[in-house]
């Protein structure tokens, strides 16, 4: 059994922050992204930091439930008038498939030119740093509960329970059983899963074969690619965009789905549930009661009426 991560290294940010970061992350609705035809790439802004030119002791300011830069200045009242006073800065591995592996992770520098004195000494220290709180965030073996926070789930890791965290990536074969309250995933990579979604849970984008069982409440995944699968969605549920291969097994009451492109499908559709848009070769097998389709587009298939 792996112990919790120390969450000393994740503070919560102040009310009014929570509020902004968390209307900019919703991946609702997601029309703009529907044009796209290939996944979306890695995650290249995880982990994100702000670094204060050198007066003593080195500085890095982040903040866990955010990788904008632009959010990290503000949330910090920085000021910048062209002196150089700080350097943005990410911290990421080159490939997505090694987000477990923190001495993977290389710094670079997110500005048009590098500060004179963000000398080697100072990127070493930096690194160091930003690696520790990597290795604070992850999560491996088998663990009861996850409560607040931030994680990254190695692979093969299982969960059963998350509540009000935020997992910024599930690796191919981790496990997570029920999602509740706030709960939110960035990305699910390979065949990772989660059982049931509750609440107001979110999962950003699913990739490969990665699976949710049951989407209830408010619950929501802004993207589908691939063989990407959801069993149920239920009440409000919704999914933004379903591509290629992504399959939802059953739509009810006011679930939506708002495109499905290529292959996509959905087994069933009932209540008042509802998709707006299907391209491509996409189907539905059958729809009951109120269900909608809003626009029908090439070779799309709609159960006989």
């Amino acid at each position: 059994m792996t112990s919790t991560p120390n969450m000393s290294t994740t503070p919560t940010p102040p009310p009014a922050a929570r509020r902004r970061l968390s209307a900019s992350w919703t991946p609702w609705p997601i029309s703009a992204n529907a044009r796209r035809s290939k996944p979306p790439k890695f995650m290249c802004k995880f982990m994100s930091a702000i670094v204060l030119r050198p007066n003593g002791p080195v500085e890095v300011l982040r903040n866990a439930w955010t990788d904008s830069h632009d959010d990290l200045v503000e949330l910090f009242n920085l000021r910048d008038n062209n002196r150089e006073a700080f350097a943005r800065v990410e911290f990421c591995p080159k490939k997505p498939d090694t987000m477990d592996q923190p001495d993977t992770y290389v710094l670079t520098i997110d500005e048009q030119r590098c500060p004179e004195w963000f000398d080697d000494d100072l990127k070493a220290k930096v690194s160091n740093r930003m690696r520790g709180w990597v290795k604070a965030m992850i999560v491996s073996g088998d663990v009861s509960m996850l409560c607040g926070g931030a994680y990254i789930l190695a692979k093969g890791a299982k969960v059963e329970c998350v509540k009000s965290a935020l997992i910024h990536v599930m690796m191919p074969g981790s496990n997570v059983g029920e999602m509740r309250e706030s709960s939110k995933v960035g990305e699910m990579l390979g065949s990772s899963k989660v059982g049931v979604m509750w609440e107001s849970s979110k999962v950003g984008v699913m990739l490969g074969s990665s699976k949710v069982g049951e989407m209830l409440g408010s619950s929501k995944v802004g993207e589908m690619w691939e063989s990407s699968n959801v069993g149920s969605m239920w009440e409000s549920s919704k999914v933004g965009v379903m591509l290629r291969s992504s399959k939802v097994g059953e739509m009810r009451e006011s679930s939506n789905v708002g495109v499905m492109r290529g292959s996509s499908k959905v087994g069933e559709m009932r209540g008042s549930s509802n998709v707006g848009e299907m391209r491509e070769s996409s189907k539905v097998g059958e729809m009951r009661e109120s269900s909608n389709v809003g626009v029908n587009n090439s070779t799309n298939k709609l159960p006989a009426k």
